[in-house]
């Protein structure tokens, strides 16, 4: 399931991260194209790592602030 800010450009998820803490799995990953203005990481919890996956409320925690669009080095 996407949510608001995910749809705003593409659709794309990716790099997605998984490590657990305690009892809960956390996964970070990134929403949207990295082209996109909107590009950003999102957060989503798990009890069991193929179980089902809740995403965070608060999502988007971190985004492109619009300065620059990808990676540049």
């Amino acid at each position: 399931m996407y949510q608001a800010w995910e749809e705003v450009w593409s659709w794309d998820n990716e790099g997605s991260y998984v490590f657990k803490h305690k009892e809960l799995y956390y996964m970070a990953y990134s929403g949207n194209s990295f082209e996109s203005p909107f590009y950003g990481v999102g957060c989503a919890t798990a009890t069991d790592i193929i179980g089902k996956w809740t995403k965070y409320d608060e999502n988007l925690i971190l985004q492109n602030p619009g300065a620059f669009a990808g990676c540049r080095v």
